[in-house]
């Protein structure tokens, strides 16, 4: 019925008996000196009362000091309603949705914003007894916090791609032990939903504490759940995939972008390093060549309630051949038309000017030198025709025939050598010894008459045939070697790496050394993580796999080599919303109903006071000693 929090000073109620008792005989045989008239005084008011009064005034006397006493040895004992009979107290976890559709923005705020808001508030509202924590989500595993204190603020949490683990949530709440120091009888488990839609757990009945609570209940675990849903239906526009097409060789452009959408028709921006920009739009779009690196950004119309998937950025390299200089000796007036045509015709869509032979030669990716002798060049690549290249010496040579010359396959060739036995001209200028470069076909006398190497930064090919005096641009075999070899200079490299990545996807690359890429540009992560974002790769046989990751944005490494990743989940662009009913948090903590042992301690206290003061007026009165 009642208990006490300090029952070892009940002990004191025998003092509250004796020390009144003992107060009283000390104070009546106690020795003192008075005057003969004060004697007689006390003998007249003691013989001249009734006896029924002395006896109440004695009793009274001895009673009131016993029982304030014993009244404040209760106080002090802690006289409280036993802890049973205490409603139990609640363990209250508060799983926050973090998936991306909790982006989705709203007049009030985000649905995240709205659900930790509701979080706030149910902690706010919680008994002094009961506890709550937050759960939320790191790569779809639950994660429980501390139990917090009811003026603490709750954070917003990062958004996390992959689905929430319903499995593990209920063994994460099956798990949760309560804090020490927890009163009253075994505490009672319930959790709350935030987020924009129930979770797919099958239904259950509330906790008996919280029956008049309301709203929509499911079972995690065993564990009962309440769920409410933030937000409102939504549209949402974003792009949903992505592909990139390398260009093959002898294609006009840069490569290809295919865009899909929810909706809406996308736009593909690129932006050079000066800050020139192309807009192009279409959901598959051709990138024109450029001889510098450019920033790719694919976009949809903007003003939906998830501007997060409208944009996927990435960067291209510049082609890897784009511009053409032809060099012709000022002599013949122009540049050889046939020539001409032949590299337009093997480069679609590149850009091709002549130069003449008093004229710096220009920058370009390509620099043919159609008998123009150079003491340096400024290109990626060079095809010297008739002419020894920069720095090596040529040497005459008798004219070529059919048959009167030998081919030669270099180890480590890029390209299949083609049969060039049938090329003949006259005026053919071979390459002296001692040149450095990988002979291709040699005359009979020995000489180089074409060859393949490098020479400084640039890859060179050498032809000794003049265009003009052989068959170099009519024979089968002089054009599959042209052919082949500016094949070679545009296949991108072999690694396998992609401008961009779906944050699910993985992609084996060639890797020989260890590489760490740094987030640099993280428009996801909401809050932004206090530390760096790094993801580390490790080959293996050279190779190594890149992915899955777990947080969009820019990703950069060593050697400038940069990877986007982007995110696309249909389900959940679709923005999915299912409105629940609020619960009544006017039930979650209801006042308890009266109860006399509520009240007791102040109670005792008060009436000590009071027998306190009634003894002193009776002593004012004559009615005790």
């Amino acid at each position: 019925m009642v208990e006490f929090v300090r029952p070892g000073l009940l002990w004191l109620l025998a003092l509250a008996v004796v020390l009144p008792l003992a107060w009283r005989l000390a104070r009546r045989y106690r020795v003192a000196r008075v005057t003969y008239g004060a004697i007689w005084r006390d003998v007249a008011r003691r013989t001249m009362a009734p006896s029924w009064r002395r006896l109440l005034r004695a009793a009274a006397s001895l009673l009131l000091p016993v029982l304030v006493l014993a009244l404040l040895v209760l106080y002090a004992a802690g006289a409280r309603k036993p802890p049973a009979e205490t409603p139990a107290p609640l363990l209250v976890a508060l799983v926050l949705d973090c998936t991306p559709s909790m982006r989705a923005r709203h007049d009030a705020g985000t649905r995240a914003e709205l659900a930790r808001r509701r979080a706030q508030e149910v902690l706010e509202r919680l008994g002094p007894n009961d506890r709550a924590l937050v759960v939320v989500f790191r790569e779809g595993r639950p994660l429980a916090g501390r139990w917090l204190q009811p003026t603490e603020r709750i954070e917003l949490p990062p958004t996390d791609l992959p689905q929430p683990d319903f499995a593990a949530l209920g063994a994460e709440l099956q798990a949760l032990a309560p804090p020490p120091g927890l009163l009253g009888p075994e505490p009672v488990k319930v959790a709350f939903w935030l987020g924009d839609a129930p979770p797919p757990l099958p239904a259950h009945e509330p906790a008996a504490r919280l029956a008049g609570l309301g709203g929509r209940w499911v079972s995690a675990g065993g564990v009962p759940m309440v769920c409410e849903s933030f937000g409102a239906p939504a549209e949402n526009d974003g792009i949903t995939g992505v592909i990139f097409e390398p260009p093959l060789p002898g294609q006009a452009h840069a490569g290809v972008v295919a865009v899909t959408t929810r909706a809406a028709e996308p736009t593909v921006e690129l932006t050079d390093a000066a800050g020139k920009r192309q807009t192009l739009r279409g959901a598959r779009v051709e990138l024109p060549l450029s001889e510098t690196a450019r920033t790719v950004v694919v976009t949809v119309s903007g003003g939906d309630a998830l501007p997060e998937d409208n944009r996927v950025e990435f960067s291209l390299p510049g082609s890897l051949l784009a511009t053409v200089a032809v060099g012709y000796p000022a002599a013949d007036g122009e540049a050889n038309p046939l020539l001409l045509e032949t590299l337009r015709t093997l480069l679609p869509g590149r850009a091709v000017t002549a130069f003449a032979d008093h004229t710096p030669a220009p920058q370009a990716d390509l620099l043919v030198l159609d008998r123009v002798p150079q003491s340096s060049i400024n290109a990626k690549y060079l095809l010297c025709l008739g002419v020894a290249p920069p720095g090596l010496a040529a040497q005459p040579t008798a004219d070529v025939r059919p048959g009167l010359q030998s081919l030669q396959r270099p180890p480590g060739l890029r390209f299949e050598l083609p049969d060039l036995s049938s090329l003949t001209g006259t005026g053919v200028v071979g390459l002296a010894g001692g040149h450095g470069l990988a002979p291709l076909l040699k005359g009979l006398d020995g000489s180089t008459l074409a060859a393949w190497g490098r020479l400084d930064s640039a890859e060179v090919l050498y032809c000794g045939f003049v265009t003009h005096q052989s068959t170099l641009l009519e024979d089968r075999g002089g054009l599959l070697l042209l052919l082949r070899w500016l094949e070679s200079l545009q296949r991108p490299a072999e690694d396998g790496w992609p401008p961009f990545l779906a944050a699910g996807e993985r992609v084996t690359v060639g890797l020989t050394q260890p590489a760490t890429l740094e987030l640099t540009d993280a428009a996801w992560r909401s809050p932004p993580a206090a530390a760096a974002v790094r993801y580390g790769l490790t080959p293996l046989a050279g190779q190594a796999e890149l992915g899955p990751f777990g947080a969009p944005g820019i990703y950069r490494g060593a050697g400038r080599r940069s990877l986007a990743v982007y995110w696309r989940d249909a389900a959940e662009q679709a923005l999915g919303f299912d409105p629940l009913p609020r619960t009544d948090l006017n039930k979650l903590n209801p006042p308890p109903a009266p109860d006399w042992r509520d009240t007791l301690p102040g109670s005792l206290l008060w009436l000590a006071l009071l027998l306190v003061l009634a003894e002193w007026l009776l002593w004012l009165t004559g009615g005790t000693d």
